[in-house]
């Protein structure tokens, strides 16, 4: 399967509303590019800088609208789901290293996260509020449903995430 073709496969399983082309340089690390100057080298960073404030910013208002539990609880859970070990399976369930690009003295296997922290930017910047809430939802919230602590109830969660149908089975291409 060509890179372009999943890098489509992507945009179509999470609805999301950017290119496959600016995609791509979200999966690109800057070692990628001979010169670093390259107005374009610099676009990666900046999707994993999203991901990793931004999109985890998000996941916390999300586990603080609708997961109970103290502060210090939420706080730990919001840890254990940006755990390195989790960032890595999903890296590896989007098949991402089939779409990333790096230098070739970059070792893409030791610095996955970083690249699943570039998917998570770029979906907080391409998506409205109700698909990065079922997002948030479906990929990382339910999977991980073990990692609560056993005082947190989810109960509550959002009527419209329980009714839909997780991304991870939505389109199989």
């Amino acid at each position: 399967m060509s890179a372009s073709f999943h890098l489509e496969k992507l945009l179509r399983r999470f609805w999301l509303k950017g290119s496959a082309t600016e995609l791509q340089k979200a999966l690109t690390h800057s070692s990628f590019y001979a010169d670093a100057a390259d107005k374009n080298a610099s676009i990666g960073s900046r999707y994993i800088f999203l991901g990793q404030y931004g999109f985890k910013g998000e996941v916390a208002k999300y586990l603080f609208d609708w997961i109970s539990g103290t502060g210090t609880q939420i706080q730990h859970f919001l840890g254990n789901l940006f755990k390195n070990a989790i960032l890595e399976q999903l890296f590896d369930d989007y098949e991402l290293a089939t779409v990333i690009r790096a230098g070739d003295n970059f070792d893409s296997q030791q610095h996955k996260h970083i690249f699943t922290y570039a998917l998570f930017g770029f979906v907080l910047k391409h998506t409205d509020k109700k698909q990065l809430y079922h997002f948030i939802g479906s990929e990382i919230i339910t999977p991980n449903q073990h990692l609560f602590p056993s005082a947190i109830q989810y109960d509550t969660f959002p009527t419209a995430l329980q009714n839909k149908t997780s991304f991870r089975t939505k389109i199989n291409c």
